[in-house]
């Protein structure tokens, strides 16, 4: 958490970046549970929309406020 307050500060776009980097850290550790290098590419395209690349593949994310809890999904 400290890590992710060091590198958002209170930039949202920040935020989403770090998000979209962990989802895709999940990801391809559930693709290949052995340690491997993966390029992971982050691209803001819009205000609060991210495209993800996991090599070949291509996630896009979205963050959202509801109340005091941010919620983001896979799209």
């Amino acid at each position: 958490m400290q890590l992710a307050r060091s590198f958002v500060g209170q930039e949202l776009e920040g935020l989403l970046v770090f998000w979209a980097l962990k989802e895709a850290t999940i990801k391809t550790q559930r693709m290949r549970p052995v340690p491997s290098w993966r390029e992971i590419a982050v691209n803001l395209t819009e205000p609060g929309y991210a495209e993800i690349r996991i090599r070949s593949q291509k996630l896009a994310a979205q963050w959202g406020r509801w109340r005091e809890f941010i919620w983001a999904c896979v799209l």
